[in-house]
């Protein structure tokens, strides 16, 4: 029996609502069920995913499968030839002698999970054709998906998009990493901290990293440092994570689309720097449409959008500058 999850985060907070969806979507054994989580780089949603995982553990007796498809990693996308032949053998049925493309492995994927009830967990796709392959044929699976933009092509009964934490949840991600004493002497400069962060659990759990590292320093020290617009986004970075580096991998999949995606990128970059690309207004409409789509830009009303202050600091570092080289294979 495959049991392929990642560990669990330690703490899942303000999640509750999404959790109970969840739970709703695998009360009845019969149903097919797809669930898509989509949202911005950095909002937990692979944390959301492993955790409700493991906790439903006892209603997939046949297992559960998982399987990174590298969305936004340097090396591309995992091909559906890969990403089957993965799936198969976490199934104990590795492809056949000659079996090499996607037709014959999607059949004997699709037939090797036929009377199986497992949750099947897609993490981090690129897109809908990505995932599309990889959907089982018959009743009795959950897959679940997670991915930062075009998962809307995909037929799920259930479509979530974790919103940024409110501030009881935020202090609890930093009481959980720096201990809750800490966050109870210095009240005001803990709620500072999560405010810089606005809700966002990467930024959250890199602040409550920081503190950890240094037991001995009052939180205020890092409060002074993240509330400086300059400095934000390089103290938002602990060990191999990055909010910076989040939102890169993000661009950097437009930068790799088609030409309206690259007109994105580049409204993007010049957003930041005070301006935008001279283009029409339907072009101008696309671009800021497509970086809506890929959770870089927010609606604020028809015909109106606004940017998440962190992504807003980014873009402004940015400043129309050109896209940047691709990062070596492998890196995320």
């Amino acid at each position: 029996m495959p049991r392929q999850l990642p560990a669990p985060p330690g703490l899942l907070a303000g999640r509750d609502d999404e959790l109970a969806a969840l739970h709703e979507a695998v009360a009845d054994p019969r149903v097919t069920g797809v669930v898509t989580v989509e949202g911005a780089a950095g909002t937990g949603k692979t944390a959301l995913s492993v955790h409700f995982g493991h906790e439903s553990a006892g209603a997939f007796p046949d297992g559960q499968l998982h399987l990174d498809l590298h969305g936004h990693t340097g090396a591309g996308p995992l091909p559906a030839v890969e990403a089957l032949a993965r799936l198969l053998r976490g199934l104990g049925r590795p492809p056949a002698p000659g079996a090499t493309s996607a037709q014959e492995l999607g059949a004997a994927y699709r037939s090797a999970l036929v009377g199986k009830r497992m949750l099947i967990l897609l993490d981090d796709a690129r897109d809908a054709d990505q995932v599309l392959p990889l959907l089982p044929g018959a009743p009795g699976c959950l897959v679940l998906v997670t991915g930062r933009a075009g998962l809307a092509a995909v037929d799920a009964g259930l479509r979530l998009r974790p919103a940024p934490l409110a501030e009881p949840a935020a202090l609890a991600v930093l009481a959980h990493w720096a201990g809750p004493d800490r966050i109870a002497a210095e009240p005001a400069a803990a709620a500072a901290i999560a405010a810089a962060c606005t809700g966002l659990p990467l930024a959250l759990r890199i602040a409550g990293a920081r503190l950890a590292a240094r037991p001995g320093l009052p939180i205020s020290a890092l409060t002074s440092r993240l509330t400086d617009p300059d400095r934000r986004l390089d103290e938002l970075r602990a060990g191999s994570h990055s909010v910076r580096a989040a939102f890169s991998a993000s661009l950097r999949v437009l930068d790799a689309g088609d030409e309206a995606d690259r007109l994105a990128a580049r409204a993007f970059r010049q957003a930041g720097g005070g301006g935008l690309p001279v283009m029409s207004a339907a072009d101008t409409h696309a671009a800021a449409e497509r970086l809506v789509d890929h959770h870089l830009l927010e609606p604020a009303g028809p015909g109106r959008y606004r940017m998440p202050e962190l992504l807003r600091l980014y873009a402004a570092e940015l400043g129309g500058t050109a896209p940047p080289p691709e990062p070596p294979e492998g890196s995320r």
